[in-house]
């Protein structure tokens, strides 16, 4: 585990709120959670997603950069180049419609979700949490950052206070005689899959729960495996109440399949059986999702 706190501290994390950063106007769809979770987190899954931090769209200040493990989106601000945040504000969406856009006047369309004053950070993270089925893995995540930044003018011994956005990739427009900002201000992050066996999935589809066997007849025992670091050959392993009690076969082909020609007990027992499918390269493994039952059929 490793922590991501800010330079300067993480206090200032708990006074969230849309206050100072956008005006509201009605509710955002779907509804973000109520709460950023602590700022801590395992390695990330996949890759992350990395953006620069503008000044009026062209001056590169720092990044953003949006990971995420099992449980949680992460949204880390970095400031550069004498530049330090006063405030800063996080919108998360599942379609772009939803975030907060830039009116005339500078006035907001929506409130962003999450907000935090700073005492002149150059790092801060957000963790905003992925439960109850909120966002799901492979979803495409809308995130739109606005920043309040600092910087000593050397010359004049004037702090400049300026606004910051993520870069949205698209150019100044001119409309009634004056410049005016893109509206939409956003990036995209794709929720990284977390799996388990490091690039490669096991998946048990036969037996899986239920099934009615024949002891010393044929039994079909059938896997899904996917992903790159999976190997050419797997072991099956017959497992009763847990416990691997007869080991079907010690290598045999990652094909999907595996016709088991005399299926066996374990001391006599009839139900309480599940099998276990490894592959051998990566370690990678599933087990029946449900036990089935082995019994001494009439022939």
């Amino acid at each position: 585990m490793r922590n991501l706190v800010c330079i300067f501290g993480v206090a200032a994390i708990l006074g969230l709120g849309v206050h100072g950063c956008s005006e509201y106007l009605g509710p955002a769809d779907p509804a973000a959670p109520d709460r950023i979770a602590p700022i801590t987190m395992a390695e990330p899954c996949g890759d992350p997603t990395v953006v620069s931090l503008l000044l009026r769209g062209r001056t590169d200040i720092g990044s953003v950069t949006a990971t995420n493990d099992e449980d949680s989106l992460y949204v880390e601000i970095a400031t550069m180049d004498g530049w330090v945040m006063i405030r800063s504000c996080v919108a998360v969406a599942l379609s772009p419609e939803f975030l907060p856009h830039q009116s005339w006047g500078n006035r907001m369309t929506r409130p962003f979700e999450y907000a935090s004053a700073h005492d002149h950070l150059t790092e801060f993270v957000y963790a905003i949490p992925l439960d109850e089925g909120w966002y799901e893995m492979n979803q495409d995540l809308y995130i739109s950052v606005y920043v309040i930044v600092e910087s000593l003018d050397m010359t004049s011994e004037r702090v400049r206070r300026q606004m910051a956005w993520v870069e949205s990739g698209r150019s100044f427009e001119k409309g009634r005689g004056r410049y005016f900002r893109d509206r939409e201000r956003y990036f995209v992050h794709t929720v990284q899959s977390c799996s388990p066996g490091c690039g490669c999935m096991i998946t048990v589809v036969c037996p899986n729960g239920g099934e009615y066997h024949c002891a010393n007849q044929w039994m079909d025992i059938m896997w899904d495996s996917d992903g790159e670091e999976c190997g050419a050959f797997v072991s099956i392993d017959l497992l009763h109440d847990g416990e691997i009690c007869l080991t079907v076969i010690s290598s045999t082909a990652n094909t999907g399949y595996y016709g088991w020609d005399e299926a066996g007990q374990c001391g006599g027992a009839i139900d309480g059986y599940t099998v276990l499918v490894t592959d051998l390269e990566s370690g990678a493994s599933d087990e029946s999702d449900g036990s089935f039952m082995i019994d001494l059929c009439p022939e």
